[in-house]
C-alpha cells in the first residue's frame, strides 16, 4: 500500500495486516478483528489481536485512541462500502439508540455479503458489481431514514400511517434487493458455463461421474464387508439408472470411461458391483443406437404447423420443439408456457423445450388448454405426433 491508512474503528474489519506506528522495526503482524474477550462470559467486551507467531500477541482495544497507533499492511479484501457510513448513519438515527453502532454493524454485513456475492461472478465483472451494489445499498439506507420508531422519537403524535408506508417501502426495496443480487449471479453462472469449451464441460462432468462412482463403490464394498448396514440392491440400482441415462442422452464417451472405471473397481472387491451378466454392460450399445437416431434427425428436415397468432417448428438439427409467436404473448401465456417447461431462447427468438412426445402435449395446453374434447387441439396433437 503506497499511501499510509490508519486503523479505525470504521475499517479495522477489513484489515488483514497491521504495522505499529510508533516502532516499524518490529514488522508486521497478522490481524484478527474482535479476536479475544476482554470481558465475562455474562459481559463480553470483544477487542483485536495482532499477533506475531503463536507467542507474541497485542491486544488491542475497540477505540480510536488504541487503533491510531497502528496502520494498515494489506487488507483482507480490496473493496470497502465505509464511504456509505454517513448515509448509514443517517438511516438508523430514528430507530436506534446507537445509530453509529447500528450503522457500523450494518456496513460490515453489507460487505460480508458482496464478498460472499462475488466468488459466484466472474473477476471481469466485479467492479461493475460493486458499483451497482454501492448504488442499491445507498437507495436501501436513503429509504430506511424516512422510518422512525416512536421508542426514539417519543409516542406523542408519532405519524402510524405515514410510517407504516415507509416501513412497506423499505421492505419492497429489501425484497427486490435480494431479488437482484439472486438473479444477478444465476445469470453470471449461466455466462460463465456458456463460456466453457465442450471440453471443459465434458471434463466437469466426467469428475462428477467418477466422484460419484467412486463413493457407490465405497458404499457398495462397506455393506459387503458387513461396515454398513443399507440395500445394497437399491445402491447399486440407483448407480445403474444414472449410467442408463449418460446412455439415453448418447454421452457415449462419458459412458465408455464410466464402464472401464466400473471393472477397474470391481478387481478390488470383495464382490463386483454388477455382474458379468448385468444389463449395464449393453448400455453402450445404447447410447450408440441413441447417437444414430440423433445423426438421423439432424438430417431431417424441420416441419412448422401453423397455429393463430404464430408457428409450432419440430427443430430436428437442434433437437427442439419451438413455438414461435408472431406478437409477444401475454403474461399468462408466458406463464403457461414457463409451467409447461418451455424456455426462452435469445438466439432462436422463440420458446422451447427438448423435442419428445411431453413437450407436443405442453405446446397443445399452452396454445388449446387442457380440455380434450377441443378439436383444434386433438388435430394439433395428431399433426405433430404422425409427422414424419
Amino acid at each position: 500500500m503506497s499511501e499510509q491508512v490508519i486503523l479505525s474503528t470504521k475499517n479495522c474489519h477489513r484489515a488483514a495486516k497491521v504495522r505499529l506506528i510508533g516502532n516499524p522495526s518490529l514488522g508486521e503482524w497478522d490481524w484478527f478483528y474482535r479476536g479475544t474477550n476482554i470481558g465475562s462470559i455474562i459481559r463480553p467486551e470483544f477487542a483485536h489481536l495482532a499477533k506475531q507467531g503463536e507467542n507474541n500477541a497485542s491486544i488491542v482495544k475497540n477505540h480510536n485512541i488504541e487503533l491510531e497507533k497502528w496502520e494498515v499492511v494489506s487488507w483482507s479484501y480490496p473493496f470497502s462500502l465505509e464511504d456509505l457510513y454517513h448515509s448509514a448513519y443517517r438511516a438508523y438515527y430514528s430507530t436506534s439508540f446507537t445509530p453509529d453502532e447500528r450503522a457500523l454493524r450494518s456496513i460490515i454485513d453489507y460487505e460480508r455479503c458482496l464478498l460472499e456475492d462475488l466468488k459466484e461472478i466472474p473477476e471481469s465483472e466485479h467492479e461493475t458489481y460493486i458499483q451497482k451494489f454501492k448504488e442499491k445499498v445507498s437507495d436501501l439506507y436513503a429509504k430506511h431514514s424516512r422510518i422512525m420508531s416512536a421508542a426514539i422519537t417519543g409516542p406523542a403524535k408519532f405519524p402510524v400511517a405515514s410510517q407504516q408506508k415507509h416501513n412497506n417501502v423499505y421492505d419492497k426495496a429489501s425484497r427486490d434487493f435480494y431479488e437482484w443480487r439472486e438473479k444477478y449471479a444465476k445469470n453470471a453462472a449461466k455466462r460463465i458455463e456458456n463460456a466453457k469449451s465442450p471440453e471443459e464441460k465434458e471434463n466437469e462432468e466426467w469428475k462428477r461421474i467418477e466422484s460419484d462412482i467412486r463413493s457407490t463403490a465405497k458404499t457398495v464394498s462397506g455393506i459387503d464387508e458387513g461396515v454398513l448396514i443399507l440395500h445394497r440392491s437399491l445402491i447399486v440400482s440407483n448407480l445403474y439408472n444414472r449410467l442408463e441415462t449418460l446412455a439415453k442422452n448418447g454421452k457415449s464417451t462419458l459412458l465408455l470411461k464410466a464402464m472401464e472405471l466400473v471393472k477397474s473397481l470391481n478387481e478390488g472387491m470383495k464382490k463386483p458391483i454388477f455382474t458379468s451378466r448385468h444389463k449395464v454392460w449393453k448400455l453402450a450399445e445404447v447410447a450408440e443406437a441413441i447417437i444414430k437416431k440423433q445423426e438421423e434427425s439432424k438430417e431431417k428436415e424441420n416441419y412448422e404447423l401453423e397455429f393463430e397468432g404464430g408457428s409450432v417448428v419440430k427443430n430436428y438439427s437442434e433437437d427442439r420443439l419451438q413455438i414461435f409467436h408472431d406478437s409477444k404473448p401475454s403474461s399468462d401465456i408466458i406463464s403457461s408456457l414457463k409451467h409447461n417447461g418451455f424456455k426462452w431462447s435469445r438466439n432462436n427468438g422463440c420458446w422451447q423445450r427438448q423435442l419428445t412426445n411431453n413437450a407436443v402435449y405442453g405446446a397443445a395446453r399452452v396454445l388449446f388448454g387442457t380440455d380434450i374434447n377441443n378439436e383444434k387441439r386433438s388435430e394439433f396433437i395428431t399433426n405433430l405426433l404422425n409427422e414424419n
